[in-house]
C-alpha cells in the first residue's frame, strides 16, 4: 500500500470512528464518512468494502495488544513493582488514545454480537501474556505462589474497571496516581 494510501485510510478510520461513537454504528452513512474524511464515497468503499469492514479495520487497527507485545517481549524488568506500573501505564494510555472503539464496542454489542467476540481478542491476549509473566516470576522466586491466571485477571479488571469510571474531565495526574496506588499495593501483596 503506497504511503498516501495509509494515510488516507487513516484518516477514514479517525473520521469514522468519530461518527460511530457519537452518532452510533446504524446511524452512520458511507456517505457521511466519506464526507468527513474529505474523500469521495467510492474512496472508502474502494478501501474497506463495506461501513462494517470500516468498523472491524477501526477495531484491529487500534487495538492495543500490538503495543503490550512489544513490553512483554522488549522492556520487561522482571521487577514486579516496576513491570507492573509500566503494564499499567501503557494500558491506559493506549486505551485513553482509542476510547472511541472501547465505547463503540459497548454500545453495539446487542446489535452485533461479533463485535464483542473481536473485542474480546484483545482482553484474552493481554491475560495470556500477563499470566505467562506472573508464572515466570513464581519461578524466579520473585512472587508468591498464586493463580496466575486469577491474579492476571484481578490487575486487568482493576485497570479496566478505573478506566470505565473515568469521565473527559478526569486528569493524566489522577490517572498517574491510580497506576502508582494500585500498582504498589497490587505488587506488595504478591512478592514474597
Amino acid at each position: 500500500m503506497k504511503q498516501e494510501e495509509l494515510g488516507t485510510s487513516d484518516k477514514i478510520l479517525s473520521e469514522a470512528i468519530e461518527l460511530f461513537h457519537h452518532k452510533g454504528f446504524k446511524s452512520v452513512t458511507m456517505k457521511e464518512i466519506a464526507a468527513a474524511a474529505a474523500v469521495s464515497e467510492m474512496t472508502v468503499f474502494r478501501h474497506f468494502e463495506t461501513k462494517l469492514g470500516v468498523l472491524e479495520a477501526a477495531i484491529r487497527k487500534y487495538s492495543y495488544i500490538q503495543p503490550m507485545k512489544k513490553l512483554f517481549e522488549e522492556q520487561i524488568v522482571w521487577d514486579l513493582y516496576e513491570d507492573l506500573k509500566m503494564f499499567a501505564k501503557t494500558y491506559h494510555e493506549s486505551m485513553s488514545r482509542n476510547k472511541a472503539i472501547s465505547f463503540i464496542a459497548i454500545q453495539e454489542r446487542n446489535n452485533m454480537p461479533w463485535i464483542t467476540e473481536l473485542a474480546e481478542h484483545n482482553p484474552g491476549q493481554l491475560k495470556e501474556l500477563l499470566t505467562r509473566y506472573f508464572q515466570d516470576m513464581q519461578a524466579q522466586g520473585k512472587m508468591v505462589a498464586a493463580d496466575s491466571a486469577g491474579q492476571a485477571t484481578a490487575f486487568m479488571t482493576l485497570n479496566f474497571g478505573y478506566f470505565m469510571s473515568c469521565n473527559p474531565s478526569i486528569k493524566s495526574t489522577d490517572t498517574d496516581a491510580f497506576i502508582e496506588n494500585s500498582v504498589q499495593t497490587f505488587a506488595r501483596g504478591l512478592r514474597p
